[in-house]
């Protein structure tokens, strides 16, 4: 237990990072083409990561490589650092493109059913962001204009979601909120600043739904289906 908690106190402190440096963290196989190095001779294995001795991390994903430079994410790096099995930790991640051109998701530090996730930006080279931990991220939706992400996940026994500005780099704070303790079915965007929930508490299983407004402080609407 005291391990854990030290564990979640150091990536509460490097949460939000943005280093300075003029190195890139992440790089891909299209990049390193006219190299001489290559990424993808030693593993064909789709999602799989392999850590170089230069502490980079490689991922084979479905049509590309991609390699993380930890000295350049610190959250990670320190991570990394205070890990005992850090080959196993390494072998537990899992990097996911996401459908906004640049932009991935980074698991780590899971156990049996829960996750920290690492938000990381290739437009803007050395740009991270840790959106939570002993989380289960269970769907991502970008917003029509794709300023936005709605990450639904579970954390414990209830279901919730957390409004993400790509732009400005941060959660929203304060997050609108369900008027009540929901088990989420679905999400949708309507517009780039306005969404529904689908959900069903736990005394009733009927299926209800809430319009969630970026631009007020709660719900701008509510109604049962």
């Amino acid at each position: 237990m005291k391990y854990t908690i030290t564990i979640l106190l150091l990536l509460f402190l490097l949460s939000c990072s943005h280093n300075e440096t003029n190195e890139t963290m992440i790089t891909n196989d299209k990049e390193m083409e006219n190299t001489e190095q290559s990424f993808t001779e030693e593993t064909n294995i789709e999602n799989t990561p392999a850590e170089e001795e230069n502490r980079e991390l490689e991922f084979v994903l479905e049509q590309e490589t991609v390699t993380l430079n930890t000295e350049n994410i610190p959250i990670l790096k320190e991570y990394l650092s205070v890990m005992p099995y850090q080959q196993q930790d390494v072998a537990d991640m899992a990097l996911q493109k996401l459908e906004i051109e640049g932009l991935y998701l980074l698991s780590f530090n899971c156990n049996d059913t829960t996750c920290s996730y690492l938000l990381l930006d290739r437009n803007e080279p050395n740009r991270s962001f840790l959106l939570d931990d002993l989380v289960l991220i269970e769907e991502i939706l970008p917003s029509p204009e794709q300023n936005h992400f709605l990450f639904l996940f579970k954390q414990s026994d209830t279901e919730q979601y957390t409004v993400f500005n790509i732009e400005d780099w941060k959660v929203l704070d304060p997050q609108p909120k369900l008027t009540e303790t929901k088990e989420i079915t679905e999400a949708a965007w309507l517009d780039e600043e306005t969404f529904d929930i689908f959900y069903h508490t736990p005394e009733n299983q009927e299926t209800l739904q809430q319009t969630i407004s970026l631009l007020s402080d709660g719900a701008v609407g509510y109604e049962d289906n």
